[in-house]
Order: C-alpha cells, then structure tokens, then sequence
C-alpha cells in the first residue's frame, strides 16, 4: 500500500508522471498479513492544494488552450529544456515523500 501513495504524493508535487504497478503473480497470490491504511489516513497524507492544482491544470472544453502545436527543432528543443528543472528536482522530491510517507506505517520497531 505504500508504494501507490508515493507515487500518487511524488507525481503530484513534482509534476512528474511516475508509472506503478505490482509484480504480477506472486503479489496477487501470495498470501501475508497487511495493515492497510484507512481511506482517511491517505487523505491526510496527500495535499489538497496539490490536487486542486492538479485538477485545475487538466484539459477542460470549458477552458481550452493550445498545447502541442506545430514546431520547428529549434523551439521543441527550447520547450524540451525548460521542463528539465521537474526532471531535475524529482528525486528528491521522491526521497522526502518516502521518508514523510514512511513515517507512520513503518513500526518503530521491528514486528517478531
């Protein structure tokens, strides 16, 4: 349960899409005990700013804009490079969810 909700947290605070998934067979068959996290818990550990944020920047027909038109080279590189600071800023902006997720799922101490 952990992983998704680094993922959902990193992508919406840096901007960056992040793919996940589980490893198929052994995940889905594979029979453990897990604390799962209530639905409030979640909620508190994600930023309602960022999610408003999120959802005010997707396509709406009831506030289009232009994205993605016809470009030469030169200007798809200038518009490729200024998106390099997110890509630049990501991993540390992984680390500090991991560490602020984490935080409260992990036990203190370690489970016999």
């Amino acid at each position: 349960m952990d992983f998704p909700l680094i993922a959902q947290v990193a992508t919406l605070e840096s901007r960056v899409p992040f793919l996940h998934f589980f490893d198929g067979f052994r995940t889905s068959h594979e029979i453990s005990k897990v604390e799962l996290l209530t639905p409030e818990d979640m909620r508190s550990l994600i930023d309602d700013d960022l999610v408003r944020a999120h959802r005010k920047r997707a396509l709406s027909p009831d506030n289009p804009v232009i994205r993605g038109t016809a470009q030469n080279p030169d200007v798809f590189f200038q518009a490729r490079e200024t998106v390099n600071p997110y890509y630049l800023d990501c991993p540390d902006i992984v680390q500090k969810v991991i560490e602020f997720l984490l935080a409260p799922t992990v036990p203190s101490e370690p489970r016999p």
